[in-house]
């Protein structure tokens, strides 16, 4: 199987599309683990590069909140790659929404992950 993807580079597979589908599934995996990894590299050097201070209430429950964002979005983005792989519907509308619906979930991820970054660093000065 030959893929584009999406930069103008050709990725190719050998095997069947079930065989296609599961190394896709891992990359998609390997990939949330690593971008969760820097965030927390950076939020190291973060906090060496800050000063000192405390989280004020108002930031406390803005960090609870963010975190709890996070995490119903991780599993909005799982439950989608999880559609958009499984192969059951093939409808290119469908495909195309959801896709789209991804994109927007982890553009929101990746902005909530820079807060909860920025906030937990100030926390644990």
């Amino acid at each position: 199987i030959i893929r584009l993807d999406g930069e103008g580079g050709i990725k190719e597979y050998q095997g069947d599309y079930s065989a296609y589908l599961e190394k896709k599934e891992k990359e998609l995996k390997n990939a949330s683990s690593e971008a969760k990894k820097s965030v927390k590299n950076k939020a190291k050097i973060f906090r060496k590069e800050s000063g000192k201070t405390k989280l004020s209430y108002k930031e406390k429950l803005e960090l609870e909140k963010t975190e709890a964002e996070i995490n119903e979005l991780e599993s909005k983005k799982n439950a989608l790659e999880k559609e958009l792989s499984d192969g059951k519907n093939m409808d290119y509308r469908y495909l195309t929404e959801k896709s789209e619906e991804l994109e927007r979930v982890d553009s929101a991820l990746e902005n909530l992950y820079e807060k909860f970054f920025e906030l937990s660093a100030k926390a644990e000065r």
